[in-house]
C-alpha cells in the first residue's frame, strides 16, 4: 500500500494498492480556527480516525509526504516563509510522521519529497489535467490532485 499526502490546512491524501491502482482519496479540513497546535492536532486526529476505520495500510506501507520548500522566485512562498506559515506546515508534517510511526509504519518507509523534486514548476491546472487523463477520473480538489500526483510520481520513478 502507498499513502501519499499533500499537507496543509486542507490536507489531501491518496492511497494506492500494491498494484499501483488508486484506491481512496480524501481531503481533511480543520474546523478548528484557533492556534496552530490545535489546528494541527485536529487534522491529525481526523486522519488517524480515517486510517483506523478503513485499515488502509500496514507496517510495510510506503508513506510519502510533500515537504516544505521555500521558492526564491515566488512571492507567495516568500510571504509564507516570512509569516511563519512554512514553519507551521513543517510542524504539521512532523505530526503526520509521528502518526504513521504510531501506526507502526517502518521509519524507512516514510519519505518527505519536496515539490520541486516531484512536480517542478508544473501549475495546479496542468497537474490536474495530467492526473485526470492518466487515471480517467474527474477531480477538482487541488489537494487531492497533488496527493494523487505525488503518488503517481513515486510509482513511476
Amino acid at each position: 500500500m502507498l499513502v501519499s499526502i499533500d499537507p496543509g490546512i486542507n490536507t489531501g491524501m491518496a492511497t494506492f494498492d500494491k498494484f499501483g491502482r488508486l484506491k481512496y482519496t480524501e481531503c481533511f479540513r480543520s474546523t478548528n480556527k484557533s492556534g496552530s497546535p490545535l489546528r494541527i492536532q485536529s487534522l491529525t486526529d481526523k486522519i488517524e480516525e480515517y486510517l483506523y476505520n478503513n485499515s488502509l495500510f500496514d507496517k510495510n506501507s510506503i508513506v510519502i509526504i510533500e515537504g516544505v520548500e521555500l521558492w526564491s522566485g515566488s512571492a507567495k512562498s516568500q510571504s509564507a516563509g516570512t509569516t511563519g506559515k512554512l514553519s507551521q506546515l513543517a510542524y504539521m508534517i512532523g505530526s503526520y510522521i509521528q502518526l504513521f510511526l504510531d501506526f507502526n509504519v517502518l521509519p524507512t518507509n516514510i519519505l518527505i519529497i519536496n515539490p520541486s523534486t516531484w512536480k517542478g514548476q508544473v501549475s495546479d491546472e496542468l497537474l490536474r489535467e495530467r492526473v485526470e487523463k492518466k487515471l480517467s477520473i474527474r477531480e477538482k480538489n487541488p489537494h487531492i490532485i497533488s496527493a494523487i500526483g505525488l503518488g503517481l510520481w513515486y510509482l513511476k520513478k
